[in-house]
């Protein structure tokens, strides 16, 4: 069994005229990720045979938009080739295809070729977005039947790990304080480790105003 398209393949089918609402319709299509819709002015590149590239893009395209208008309707030209090329590809359709969709960007006369198909009506601009969703809405279909998927992947969120909290700084305690030299102390032995030793006489004394003061530690 094949494998599944990618992408819907989508030709756009148009007169020249009605050009700037139908790149409009390209764009929003090609923003959806799943659908790879085909336009003249995006798709041909100069050099190429525009008969030739038409007709392949035709062929390979798994539905088709027929913009339809006055100027399309009533006019003589190249788009009338075009859509005689895409019946011709519908006929080789298995019935119940869903292969051509007729859009009206305006209140028209609809080609009797094209009547037996439900059209799509994309006017006034305040409904263009109603239109949209339902065009997509068989677009959908037809991918489906396809196998193609329409949901674009969405992108995968960070991931946030915890917030390490640092370690407290090791503080060094503050160094001990020199003994004062001037003064003389009795430090038990069970404190300094040394071998006891009597307590002297006296301490060193001074007298200020007939008081006598000793110094003791800070």
């Amino acid at each position: 069994m094949p494998d599944a398209p990618k992408q819907l393949k989508v030709f756009l089918c148009h007169s020249s005229h009605d050009k700037a609402v139908v790149r409009e319709v390209y764009q929003k299509l090609t923003s959806e990720g799943w659908i790879d819709p085909w336009l003249d002015a995006e798709k041909l590149l100069p050099g190429q045979d525009w008969n030739l590239e038409i007709e392949k893009a035709v062929e390979a395209s798994h539905i088709v938009l027929v913009f339809l208008s006055n100027n399309s309707v009533n006019k003589e030209g190249y788009i009338q080739r075009e859509l005689r090329l895409v019946l011709d590809v519908a006929l080789n359709m298995p019935e119940e295809t869903l292969f051509v969709i007729p859009v009206k960007l305006e209140e028209c006369q609809i080609p009797r070729r094209l009547q037996s198909w439900q059209w799509l009506t994309y006017f006034p601009p305040d409904e263009r977005s109603n239109a949209y969703e339902r065009l997509l809405k068989s677009l959908k279909i037809r991918a489906d039947r396809l196998g193609i998927k329409t949901n674009s992947p969405k992108t995968a969120e960070p991931v946030l790990e915890p917030r390490k909290t640092p370690a407290p700084a090791m503080v060094a305690p503050p160094p001990a304080a020199e003994p004062d030299s001037d003064l003389d102390l009795y430090i038990p032995p069970e404190f300094s480790g040394a071998s006891f030793t009597p307590p002297p006489a006296k301490v060193k004394t001074w007298t200020f105003g007939g008081n006598e003061f000793v110094k003791i530690p800070h």
